[in-house]
């Protein structure tokens, strides 16, 4: 299983084929999202501004999205690869290897 960020999703949404190739190479049965993507998937655009005002933290979103891949030892699939690089144990998923 790959979990998936939220932004994966948003750029699907917006048919980005990148997104959508990357989905579809790892297969929909594959693919995991965490109950925090489905709240930034829901709520997302109320708080950007916010977010944006907070640069270079880790956001308590990306935390506990990061702490879903880790605690289920899944790899996460991300544009936003800044945000997570950096913490301890996370195993990011690269497509384009």
């Amino acid at each position: 299983m790959i979990l998936c960020d939220t932004d994966i999703f948003i750029e699907a949404l917006k048919n980005n084929p990148r997104a959508i190739d990357s989905l579809r190479n790892i297969g929909f049965e594959n693919i995991a999202l965490s109950a925090i993507t489905v709240m930034e998937l829901y709520f997302g655009a109320v708080n950007k501004r916010e977010m944006t005002k907070i640069k270079n933290r880790l956001h308590i979103p990306d935390a506990l999205i990061a702490a879903t891949a880790i605690c289920q030892r899944m790899e996460l699939l991300t544009y936003n690869v800044k945000d997570f690089k950096f913490i301890k144990d996370i195993s990011l998923y690269y497509p384009d290897k």
